[in-house]
Protein backbone atom coordinates (compact mmCIF):
# COMPACT_ATOMS: atom_id res chain seq x y z
CA UNK A 1 0.00 0.00 0.00
CA UNK A 2 1.29 3.43 -0.92
CA UNK A 3 1.66 6.41 1.34
CA UNK A 4 -1.44 8.51 1.84
CA UNK A 5 -1.09 12.23 1.23
CA UNK A 6 -3.31 13.46 4.05
CA UNK A 7 -5.12 16.75 3.54
CA UNK A 8 -3.11 17.70 0.45
CA UNK A 9 -5.44 16.56 -2.33
CA UNK A 10 -7.43 19.31 -4.05
CA UNK A 11 -10.67 17.40 -3.43
CA UNK A 12 -10.10 16.86 0.31
CA UNK A 13 -13.41 17.39 2.12
CA UNK A 14 -15.42 17.71 -1.11
CA UNK A 15 -18.37 15.40 -1.81
CA UNK A 16 -17.64 13.52 -5.02
CA UNK A 17 -19.38 11.10 -7.36
CA UNK A 18 -17.52 8.11 -8.74
CA UNK A 19 -18.73 6.21 -11.77
CA UNK A 20 -17.21 2.78 -11.13
CA UNK A 21 -15.98 0.38 -13.77
CA UNK A 22 -18.66 -2.16 -12.76
CA UNK A 23 -21.47 0.32 -13.54
CA UNK A 24 -22.21 1.24 -9.92
CA UNK A 25 -22.05 4.75 -8.52
CA UNK A 26 -20.38 5.89 -5.32
CA UNK A 27 -20.90 9.16 -3.46
CA UNK A 28 -18.79 10.24 -0.53
CA UNK A 29 -16.60 12.91 0.97
CA UNK A 30 -13.14 12.69 -0.57
CA UNK A 31 -10.56 12.29 2.18
CA UNK A 32 -7.26 11.21 0.68
CA UNK A 33 -5.59 9.22 -2.06
CA UNK A 34 -2.50 7.08 -2.37
CA UNK A 35 -0.95 5.42 -5.43
CA UNK A 36 -3.67 2.75 -5.61
CA UNK A 37 -6.82 3.89 -3.75
CA UNK A 38 -9.05 6.85 -3.01
CA UNK A 39 -10.50 7.00 0.50
CA UNK A 40 -14.04 8.34 0.85
CA UNK A 41 -15.80 9.09 4.14
CA UNK A 42 -19.55 8.94 4.80
CA UNK A 43 -20.14 7.15 1.50
CA UNK A 44 -22.99 5.36 -0.19
CA UNK A 45 -23.18 3.15 -3.29
CA UNK A 46 -25.87 2.41 -5.83
CA UNK A 47 -26.37 -0.07 -8.66
CA UNK A 48 -28.73 0.55 -11.58
CA UNK A 49 -32.38 -0.06 -10.54
CA UNK A 50 -31.45 -0.88 -6.94
CA UNK A 51 -34.42 0.11 -4.78
CA UNK A 52 -36.39 0.86 -7.95
CA UNK A 53 -34.16 3.84 -8.88
CA UNK A 54 -31.97 4.26 -11.90
CA UNK A 55 -28.45 5.57 -11.36
CA UNK A 56 -29.61 8.92 -12.76
CA UNK A 57 -32.57 9.13 -10.35
CA UNK A 58 -30.37 8.17 -7.37
CA UNK A 59 -27.76 10.74 -8.34
CA UNK A 60 -30.41 13.44 -8.82
CA UNK A 61 -31.85 12.75 -5.35
CA UNK A 62 -28.37 12.83 -3.80
CA UNK A 63 -27.58 16.14 -5.52
CA UNK A 64 -30.81 17.68 -4.16
CA UNK A 65 -30.93 16.25 -0.63
CA UNK A 66 -27.58 14.56 0.02
CA UNK A 67 -26.77 10.87 0.13
CA UNK A 68 -27.35 8.53 3.02
CA UNK A 69 -23.89 7.94 4.54
CA UNK A 70 -24.23 4.17 5.06
CA UNK A 71 -20.48 3.46 4.80
CA UNK A 72 -18.18 5.28 7.26
CA UNK A 73 -15.00 4.71 5.20
CA UNK A 74 -14.69 3.27 1.70
CA UNK A 75 -11.42 2.59 -0.09
CA UNK A 76 -11.96 2.61 -3.85
CA UNK A 77 -9.21 1.19 -6.09
CA UNK A 78 -8.13 3.85 -8.60
CA UNK A 79 -8.30 1.21 -11.33
CA UNK A 80 -12.07 0.88 -10.66
CA UNK A 81 -12.78 4.61 -11.15
CA UNK A 82 -14.11 5.44 -14.62
CA UNK A 83 -14.97 9.02 -13.71
CA UNK A 84 -14.70 11.18 -10.60
CA UNK A 85 -16.45 14.54 -10.30
CA UNK A 86 -17.71 16.93 -7.66
CA UNK A 87 -21.33 16.35 -6.66
CA UNK A 88 -21.83 20.13 -6.50
CA UNK A 89 -21.10 20.42 -10.22
CA UNK A 90 -24.12 18.31 -11.18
Amino acid sequence: MGTFHHNTHELHGITVVIDAADGSMIIGRFHEQDDTHALLLDADTHRENEGGKSNAEWLDAAAKWGQWPRIKQLRVPLADIKQLRRLGQL
